[in-house]
């Protein structure tokens, strides 16, 4: 298990005083992972508004990890995805039928209303699933995701959707304080918060790179 010392975006007196220095983020960023798209470009830009507010995502550490996540989940766009995104046609059909062969019992909570009804299929930067999930996260965000789960794919109530689930643990049960304490972080086992071990060093790899590229700056 590897261990990472934090920095963090509050001062000694917990009172927020910086924001990430873009400059340096986009130049760190792209001597590792090459030229950003516009498209991209776009969803970076929203984060990191994001990420500057949040009072969870609160050291460098955190933060990097959120990025590595995010890039990880939504193939590289870092904007929410739809699950099966990379399903051009009949998409709602064909996951249907990838669940009726592969995984009838999830039919009752992704497709409770058939094929033709609304549907609990994952949405997000993390890819909320399940409508016993979609009805936990709305009740606690104040969200009507049970009844309206297209709002899960919508940034703001994405984010707010990954920042309380990875905070409270309520993925997987783990959570972002069992990885990111006062005496340091652990990126790989990190990823139990999402997925197990599922790409972990993946994972843990960009978001060393994320983290070389975090500067915090005064406003």
């Amino acid at each position: 298990m590897r261990f990472y010392y934090f920095y963090s975006k509050f001062n000694p007196k917990g009172i927020i005083m910086d924001v990430i220095d873009r400059k340096n983020f986009y130049d760190k960023c792209r001597v590792k992972f090459g030229a950003f798209k516009k498209a991209q470009v776009e969803g970076i830009e929203f984060l990191l508004d994001m990420f500057d507010a949040s009072q969870i995502f609160d050291t460098k550490a955190k933060i990097a990890y959120g990025f590595a996540t995010i890039k990880r989940e939504t193939a590289e766009t870092y904007k929410p995805v739809n699950e099966g995104y990379w399903i051009t046609t009949n998409r709602i059909s064909k996951l249907y039928s990838y669940y009726a062969n592969h995984n009838p019992g999830a039919l009752g909570t992704i497709f409770p209303n058939g094929k033709n009804g609304a549907n609990y299929l994952g949405r997000g930067y993390v890819q909320l699933t399940h409508n016993y999930n979609y009805s936990r996260l709305g009740i606690a965000l104040g969200l009507d995701l049970l009844n309206k789960p297209e709002l899960a794919i919508e940034p703001g109530n994405a984010f707010n959707i990954m920042e309380y689930g990875m905070s409270n643990g309520s993925f997987t049960g783990k959570k972002l304080s069992n990885y990111f304490t006062d005496d340091g972080y652990d990126f790989y086992n990190a990823r139990k918060i999402i997925n197990g071990l599922d790409a972990a060093r993946e994972i843990a790899g960009n978001a060393e790179i994320f983290f070389s590229a975090i500067k915090f700056v005064k406003k």
